[in-house]
């Protein structure tokens, strides 16, 4: 199974601290590839030149730690996720409400992060 990550997802993960690949494991059992997408690193890319708070971490760490990273459409990035998920039957880690509603309206899993301390699905 694909577990894509997006940026709000990769950006409150280090902010609380978490260990993303810890956490996913226990949260998806099952054999998993972390992943995200060009979309995302685009983003990453835009919130670290304006020197956003862990923008340019989360891009070491999608760059240097195994996250695999697929060619989104070039759609705006929220509804790439959902394409792609929806295409590969992956699963969203993100925070962000709006990206939340519409992969679940497309009945796509969704984990996020619960009490800023843990992943849960949503």
């Amino acid at each position: 199974m694909i577990v894509l990550l997006d940026t709000s997802f990769l950006v409150s993960a280090l902010k609380f601290k978490i260990d993303i690949y810890d956490e996913i494991a226990r949260v998806v059992p099952e054999r998993h590839e972390l992943a995200t997408l060009d979309n995302v690193i685009t983003e990453l890319e835009k919130l670290t030149a304006r020197k956003e708070k862990n923008a340019a971490l989360a891009m070491q760490l999608v760059t240097h730690k195994k996250v695999s990273i697929y060619k989104g459409k070039r759609i705006q990035c929220d509804d790439a996720l959902v394409e792609f998920a929806k295409e590969k039957g992956a699963l969203i880690c993100t925070q962000d409400k709006e990206l939340k509603q519409k992969a679940k309206s497309q009945k796509i899993r969704v984990i996020t992060i619960k009490n800023k301390s843990h992943l849960g699905e949503d």
